[in-house]
C-alpha cells in the first residue's frame, strides 16, 4: 500500500524537478528516482503517470 505525502506546493515540485534532471545528467539515477518520488507521492491521479514512468527509467539506468 502506497503512503500519500502531504501536498507539496508547486514550487517544491518545480524544484525537485529540476534536481531530478540535474541529477541524471550527471548519471546520478537513483537518486533522481528519489527526487522525482517525492513528487509523485503526493500528486494527484493525472500527472502520477508521468512521473512513475520518470522514476522507473531512472531506476533502470
Amino acid at each position: 500500500m502506497r503512503v500519500l505525502h502531504p501536498e507539496i506546493s508547486q514550487e517544491e515540485r518545480e524544484r525537485l524537478f529540476r534536481v531530478g534532471i540535474d541529477l541524471v545528467n550527471r548519471g546520478q539515477f537513483f537518486a533522481a528516482h528519489e527526487a522525482w518520488e517525492e513528487i509523485w507521492r503526493s500528486t494527484t491521479p493525472e500527472p502520477r503517470g508521468l512521473f512513475q514512468g520518470l522514476i522507473q527509467v531512472a531506476a533502470a539506468l
